[in-house]
C-alpha cells in the first residue's frame, strides 16, 4: 500500500488514518514541498519495508538523478534543528485554519470541512458548471478558483480555493463567489 502524507504536518483531526501505523507493509511518500511552504522545490523521500527499497530505488534512478544543491541547503536548514521550522509552519497554518473556518461560516456559502492542507471547497451558489463560474470568476470578478470537476463528477457544481493569502482578500474573494 502506497500512503501520500505530503500534508501530514498540515492537518486539523485528531486521526488523520496513518496507515504505516496499522499495516506493516505500507510505504509512505512525503516531502518537504507542503509543510513548509516550499511547492516548487519537489524535495521528498519515501520510507518503506526492507523488501521493496531495492526496487524503488532503482525506479527513482531511472525518473531523477538527485536534488538540486539548493534544495539540499534549505532542507539541510529546516532539520538542522529537528522540528523548529517544521513546527513555525504548522502552527502559522492551524491559526490560520481557524480563521478560514470562521470566514467560511459566515460566508453563507455551502462548504466542505477544512480537515487538513490550505485549500476550501465551496458549493457554487447555484450549483452550476464549475468551469463556467471559475471562470467568470478569474475574467470578470479577480478570484482565482480551481474548478471542482477536474477533481472528478463528485466535485462538479464545487470550486476549490487555496486560503494562504491574506485573509480580507479570501474574505473577498467568498463573497465575490456568493455573488454570483
Amino acid at each position: 500500500m502506497l500512503q501520500d502524507e505530503i500534508y501530514r504536518e498540515l492537518t486539523y483531526i485528531d486521526d488523520a488514518g496513518y496507515v504505516a501505523n496499522y499495516y506493516p507493509h505500507t510505504i509512505v511518500a512525503n516531502s518537504l514541498s507542503k509543510s513548509n511552504a516550499l511547492t516548487g522545490m519537489r524535495l521528498g523521500w519515501l520510507i518503506a519495508p526492507d523488501d521493496p527499497i531495492e526496487q524503488l530505488v532503482k525506479t527513482h534512478s531511472w525518473v531523477t538523478a538527485t536534488a538540486n544543491t539548493f534544495a539540499q541547503r534549505v532542507a539541510y536548514e529546516i532539520f538542522g534543528e529537528p522540528g523548529a521550522l517544521q513546527e513555525q509552519q504548522a502552527a502559522w497554518y492551524r491559526e490560520r485554519h481557524a480563521l478560514v473556518e470562521a470566514a467560511l461560516a459566515a460566508s453563507g456559502l455551502r462548504y466542505v470541512p477544512v480537515d487538513g492542507a490550505f485549500y476550501a471547497c465551496v458549493r457554487i451558489p447555484d450549483g452550476s458548471d464549475s468551469l463556467a463560474a471559475a471562470l467568470e470568476l478569474v475574467e470578470r470578478r479577480g478570484v482565482v478558483a480551481i474548478p471542482g470537476r477536474i477533481f472528478g463528477d463528485t466535485l462538479e457544481g464545487w470550486l476549490r480555493l487555496t486560503w494562504v493569502a491574506p485573509l480580507d482578500q479570501f474574505e473577498e474573494g467568498l463573497s465575490r463567489i456568493a455573488a454570483l
